[in-house]
């Protein structure tokens, strides 16, 4: 991996004279977190270390962490036999013969697409024209709840005043169906097939062009492929949680679609997974960020941590992980009571009714990109200087956000306050893929780790009875 394609966890700012954390504490929970990624990553452990978890609680069975290099290396043997074959040639025959494209699927899903979408394709995409897309479609994402004014207004931006016959009114759909899609996701995806269905004019051969299933394996198909033509469904792997699918066709098949380099995405991944695996407490991104974050939370009810965004591209990404994250320590205060079904979840209702936590109990992780992609815009000089701001003529605007970076971190450290740094390089699919690993290896360890402290009954940590306080224990604010 190139020095300049990377990403770094600074520890830094976290242990400072003074703080309540130290670096001390993070070794001593060393070994804890070793047994538990050798117990995620299926690595034989060293002698005496043993994971304090109970298996049989976890609500996430760790399919993901093999799936970028078990794809990657299907695509190597098989080429375009393979899984990633077919989905990057579904992506060109899509690309070919729509101008949209929407995507239907569960919340879960959908926010695993946007933080792909957002990340790495142009600011703007839907509103350039389709020169500007360098020919490819215009990505809609729709499903997970029942608002029929919402749904109405799609099908008629899709269908009103359009033709099947020009390629700029012509549209697909990817119907993304999952052990987790509910009621609310299964009519979106059927209104919008009647309405598809309806703009073709009922010609089958042509609906089967622009009918796109993924589904789980194992689960058929049915009355609904055979409606619509759909022989060949893509498949997700039957054991992948919900929450961990972003490398799967459910996520890799948006993405190319929109033309991302989804080999760079898998291979960022996998370096995230070597990263993970190789590096000792102190100096793995994955590991440091979950014991420094588990130290602070253990130390007062009332403290919490949270993530600051610097970038706009990364605001879906991490708020996928907020989701992500949430969700799963959700299933893991609940793991005896709820059983695994996922239910658990605070409704966004009773998120926004917890108290808010005062600042100096937040610790902070600033997510930054050092490198911006654009041409770096240069503040400009006016004659008049109504709002005051020629004294910042000619300064770069990557430049300002750096120095206000500073003077935050700078501020945290003369307060004694810890705040970690979350740093990417440059923002691409390699990057994004290394992000975007190490954010669901670090939500499988914390879960372990909190199903750990459950089943032994430790002190200070969450239990079922007062997991509606838990949502508030994770933030994160966009800068």
């Amino acid at each position: 991996m190139a020095k300049g394609d990377r990403i770094t966890y600074d520890l830094a700012g976290v242990f400072l004279p003074g703080s309540a954390l130290s670096a001390t504490q993070l070794t001593a929970m060393a070994e804890r977190l070793h047994a538990i990624r050798a117990d995620i990553m299926g690595d034989a452990m060293e002698p005496g270390d043993s994971s304090e978890a109970d298996p049989g609680l976890s609500a996430c069975d760790y399919a993901f962490r093999e799936l970028p290099e078990r794809i990657l290396d299907d695509y190597v043997e098989h080429r375009q036999q393979s899984d990633l074959g077919r989905i990057l040639r579904t992506a060109r025959r899509i690309r070919d013969r729509v101008d949209r494209i929407v995507v239907v699927g569960s919340q879960g899903v959908l926010s695993s697409i946007r933080a792909l979408l957002d990340a790495c394709c142009e600011p703007f995409f839907n509103e350039l024209t389709r020169s500007q897309r360098g020919g490819r479609p215009r990505m809609l994402l729709a499903g997970g709840d029942l608002d029929n004014d919402a749904v109405t207004g799609l099908i008629t931006l899709l269908t009103e005043g359009r033709s099947p016959n020009r390629l700029g009114d012509r549209w697909a759909l990817l119907l993304v169906d999952t052990p987790a899609t509910d009621l609310p996701t299964q009519l979106v995806g059927r209104h919008l097939l009647q309405a598809l269905r309806s703009f073709c004019r009922d010609d089958s051969t042509n609906l089967a062009e622009l009918v796109v299933r993924v589904m789980t394996a194992g689960h058929r198909g049915g009355t609904l492929d055979r409606a619509t033509g759909c022989h060949h469904p893509m498949r997700v792997p039957g054991n992948l949680d919900a929450d961990f699918r972003a490398f799967s066709a459910a996520g890799l098949l948006p993405a190319a679609i929109t033309g991302m380099d989804v080999v760079r995405l898998l291979e960022g991944a996998s370096t995230a997974n070597d990263h993970f695996r190789t590096a000792p407490v102190g100096a793995n991104a994955a590991l440091d960020l979950v014991g420094v974050n588990h130290l602070w939370r253990s130390m007062r009810p009332a403290h919490a941590c949270g993530m600051r965004v610097w970038s706009t591209a990364l605001h879906a990404t991490v708020g996928w992980y907020a989701q992500m994250w949430r969700r799963q320590m959700w299933l893991a205060a609940n793991a005896r009571q709820a059983a695994g079904d996922g239910r658990c979840e605070a409704s966004a209702a009773l998120q926004a009714a917890l108290p808010a936590v005062p600042a100096e109990d937040i610790l902070w992780t600033e997510v930054t990109v050092t490198q911006c992609r654009c041409d770096p815009l240069m503040v400009s000089s006016f004659e008049s200087d109504l709002d005051g701001l020629n004294t910042l003529a000619g300064l770069r605007q990557p430049d300002l956000t750096t120095q206000a970076i500073g003077e935050i971190l700078g501020r945290s450290r003369q307060n004694g306050h810890p705040t970690g740094v979350f740093r990417l390089a440059c923002l691409n699919e390699h990057t994004l893929g290394q992000w975007m690993q190490m954010a669901m290896l670090a939500v499988a360890v914390e879960q372990r780790l909190a199903l750990g402290e459950i089943s032994s009954d430790r002190p200070g940590t969450f239990t079922g009875k007062d997991a509606p306080d838990f949502a508030a224990r994770f933030l994160y604010e966009f800068r």
